[in-house]
């Protein structure tokens, strides 16, 4: 107990719990829960299939492409603030990683061939902006040397 003037004040008792420690039984519950699963389905003799495009498109759409456009934009506004490179790249990766799943989803309506093409090509343009965010986080290529923002 504190005092401060005429009054006292109680401290509080410091948490030194790991928030990723109070996340692992939950972890453990959830595995536990998809192995059961995967055997019921398998003993039961469980095969039947349900996966409509509509729902496909919505679910990735929700899932992975409004994620990766915040991402995106997220990083987009931390280059604007600091400059740093590897951010950008970073950013530009992820939102072409959510603009592939996007178009491949699309072109998934028509065609399985068109959505795995498409997805094949922005995926691997994708993984090669984050393979220059890596590039350039390694050789720690400063804000100062080269700022292409505008100022």
């Amino acid at each position: 107990m504190k005092t401060v003037g005429s009054e006292s004040v109680k401290s509080k008792p410091e948490i030194t719990t790991d928030y990723l420690e109070l996340l692992k039984p939950v972890g453990s519950i959830v595995v536990i829960l998809v192995v059961i699963a995967s055997f019921l389905f398998y003993f039961l003799g469980i095969t039947s299939k349900y996966n409509p495009q509509d729902l496909f498109l919505v679910l990735n759409c929700i899932f992975v492409v409004v994620p990766s456009l915040i991402v995106g934009a997220m990083a987009a506004r931390s280059f604007i603030r600091t400059g740093v490179w590897p951010t950008l790249w970073m950013g530009i990766g992820t939102f072409t990683f959510g603009l592939a799943v996007l178009l491949s989803n699309w072109f998934g309506l028509s065609s399985s061939n068109n959505a795995t093409t498409v997805y094949a090509i922005v995926a691997l343009l994708a993984g090669s902006f984050h393979l220059f965010s890596g590039f350039f986080a390694l050789n720690s290529i400063s804000s100062k040397q080269a700022s292409g923002r505008l100022s």
